[in-house]
């Protein structure tokens, strides 16, 4: 069964209902790049203030140390099942395709000096270039 935790911004967050608990605790909508997420407020040993995304308690819940991913890219869906262990590398290959982006295709962007569309992709930290094409047309 799925909870639904009402946030600020007129978001919702849902978790699964062995993960209820941590609908009682006071939780605010976080704006970030590529969407929302569920955050909380908490105050470290030291009196310092730091935030808790909700994403990345259920994750430690689940065993999934370092950075826990969206499956569906949604990050108030905070279900067991769409959450996974992921490196970074992972993690960014899961990303939407940014806003300024004017190709359509993530990794490809207009070679102004060439006068051609370049595909890129990085791989372990690394860009790699694909080539350069006269369109978008897809081939084969």
């Amino acid at each position: 069964m799925t909870v639904k935790i009402t946030l600020t911004k007129g978001q919702i967050a849902a978790i699964d209902d062995q993960d209820s608990d941590l609908a009682e605790l006071n939780w605010f909508a976080h704006k970030s790049h590529s969407g929302f997420y569920a955050v909380r407020k908490a105050r470290n040993a030291d009196g310092k203030r730091r935030a808790l995304f909700l994403h990345q308690i259920i994750a430690e819940r689940m065993g999934i140390m370092g950075q826990p991913d969206h499956r569906d890219r949604n990050g108030l869906n905070n279900t067991r099942a769409n959450l996974r262990a992921a490196t970074n590398s992972q993690n960014m290959a899961n990303r939407n395709i940014q806003k300024n982006n004017t190709s359509g295709f993530k990794g490809v962007s207009w070679h102004k000096r060439i006068g051609k569309w370049q595909s890129t992709i990085r791989i372990d930290g690394k860009l790699r270039s694909l080539g350069y094409f006269d369109d978008l047309q897809l081939e084969g």
